[in-house]
């Protein structure tokens, strides 16, 4: 026996199991604030390592003294300290140890084998002391670790999300991974992903770890990694894979440059290589045969077979129920299917105009009118404006006629002038405009002040709107040369500021015309801005002008 443990009094060494007993919950708080979430060893596997190395050191703290400090002798307080200390600093080196590039996995595995200490009980195992301090070890002796669909069914559902759950019983079933991606919709590539996370996630359950890794079920240790790898093994075996040899690489690369284009990996894989390969491994070698790029562009693509997601008269029953005004989410719990199919289909009968808007087009217009109107609601009709041919002829004319003027308007040519070269141009006679000489000087008025709109609609009988697109329409057929309104000149950032200063001290619009070089529209512009901005308010807005127009 040491002679320094022989020194220690028993009752001291008591207190010391005691004082350790009640600090495993502060111990646990310890771990959860400094142990990161990059540290190689859980919580429960820190805290094991954190007893046993308190343990192992029960004689230097039980004999720790630091006078400034104000631990004279042993007690819960020096107790609390000492520990505190090691649990933070044993966190550390933990991590050090098992993430350094000079320390490889065996050390890792060398400290979880069962080590003998000498205790006044006599030697004990690691192990022993650790179920001495925290509780009894779990009956184990009947598990099977071999039984892979009994012991291990529950917590590998507790592990997997429910897509990964059914992935999991689609394979158990037997199914193949691209037969399981036509059920769930998805691409075979992603079941792929998700059958590798489902392995991790199963390797790194506690049962099969402990039957690869450890000596807890059994002191057999060589039968026990054997028993429970071929277990993982056998868990995951869907038969034999066939792999590429190099002829049959080069009877495929001689069947694609012979072919390009003509044949798909299905029809290849069962004319040439009598089912041998799947269509999965036929693309996926040709794509990388001869260079990085591959041959993939070689393989005629498939077809794919579009499944109708709707009956004839299940459309015919969407469109009646959204003409009737129901929700999508309302029609899509009708039909038992999700609210995304539901706005798709919508939306395909909206650009085929068999139905004026979706229920999400009317609900945000009907958003929209409870905002403007705040009053009661009321639905409208769009309505279809018939644009016969001499008005579209007539549209056509005007715009030709204003692109001219805004032209010679331009060049600083006066209305005069400007009147006599477009009488010489235009044939107003033989024109679809028939527009007589007053009627003239008005219409070049409009166009050099760029208000021809309310004009035109006043003259053609047709909204707004409807000129506005047949004009964009016939701009990008050519038909019509396209004008704009030339810039205004941008005000200055000092000039903003100067604007908002005044508004804010409470001047007005006529107080401080004289002071800025911008005309009241470029004010109004730079106003309304801010009021969108919320940088002012519309009251403030109206009293700074204040009828001054």
């Amino acid at each position: 026996m040491n002679i320094q443990q022989s020194t220690v009094d028993p009752k001291i060494l008591e207190e010391f199991d005691n004082f350790l007993g009640l600090y495993q919950d502060d111990l646990v708080k310890i771990i959860g604030k400094y142990r990161g979430k990059s540290h190689p060893l859980d919580s429960d596997e820190l805290l094991s390592e954190v007893n046993l190395y308190l343990i192992k050191n029960k004689y230097k703290i039980i004999e720790y003294i630091d006078s400034t400090k104000g631990i004279a002798n042993f007690d819960y307080n020096s107790f609390k300290h000492t520990a505190f200390v090691y649990c933070r600093n044993l966190i550390k080196w933990t991590y050090l140890t098992l993430t350094s590039k000079d320390n490889k996995a065996g050390k890792w595995y060398s400290q979880r084998i069962d080590k003998v200490y000498h205790t006044e009980d006599g030697e004990k195992t690691s192990l022993d002391i650790a179920l001495e301090t925290n509780g009894v070890e779990s009956e184990v002796d009947d598990i099977k670790i071999g039984d892979k669909y009994k012991y291990i069914l529950d917590e590998i559902k507790s592990k997997l999300t429910n897509a990964e759950l059914n992935i999991f019983i689609g394979l158990q079933e037997g199914k193949m991974q691209k037969d399981i991606a036509e059920e769930a919709g998805v691409t075979r590539q992603a079941i792929d992903l998700t059958y590798q996370k489902i392995i991790k996630k199963v390797k790194s359950i506690g049962a099969l770890k402990d039957g690869i890794s450890s000596k807890v079920l059994n002191d057999d240790l060589y039968d026990k990694v054997s028993e429970g790898q071929n277990a993982i093994e056998d868990f995951f075996d869907h038969g034999e894979h066939v792999y590429f040899s190099d002829s049959n690489k080069n009877e495929l690369l001689d069947i694609l440059l012979k072919n390009p284009g003509k044949f798909t990996g299905e029809y290849i894989s069962k004319n040439f290589f009598d089912g041998k390969f799947s269509e999965f491994q036929i693309i996926n070698q040709a794509r990388h045969l001869t260079s990085p790029s591959g041959l993939g562009i070689f393989l005629k693509r498939k077809k794919q077979k579009y499944k109708k997601a709707f009956t004839d008269e299940q459309e015919l029953e969407i469109i009646k129920l959204t003409k009737k005004g129901l929700s999508s989410k309302e029609i899509a719990n009708k039909f038992g299917v999700f609210i995304n199919s539901i706005n798709a289909k919508q939306t395909h009968f909206y650009k085929t105009g068999r139905i004026l808007e979706t229920s999400n087009m009317r609900a945000k217009r009907l958003r929209l009118l409870k905002r403007v109107f705040k009053s009661k609601l009321f639905d409208y009709r769009r309505e279809k404006i018939d644009v016969t041919d001499d008005q579209k002829r007539k549209i056509i004319d005007f715009f030709n006629i204003g692109a001219e003027i805004v032209k010679l308007n331009s060049k600083d040519k006066s209305k005069k002038e400007i009147k006599q070269i477009l009488l010489k141009k235009f044939k107003f006679k033989d024109s679809s405009v028939f527009i007589n000489p007053d009627e003239l000087n008005l219409v070049i008025d409009k166009f050099i002040n760029y208000d021809f709109m309310p004009y035109l609609v006043n003259r053609l009988k047709i909204p707004h709107n409807v000129i506005h697109g047949y004009r964009c329409h016939f701009v990008s057929k050519g038909l019509i040369t396209k004008f704009e309104r030339p810039k205004v000149k941008s005000y200055k950032r000092y000039e903003y500021s100067y604007i908002l200063k005044a508004l804010r001290n409470g001047y007005k619009y006529k107080e401080i015309a004289n002071h800025i070089d911008l005309d009241i529209k470029s004010v109004r512009s730079i106003l309304i801005h801010s009021v969108r901005k919320k940088t002012i308010t519309r009251k403030m807005y109206f009293d700074f002008f204040n009828n001054d127009e």
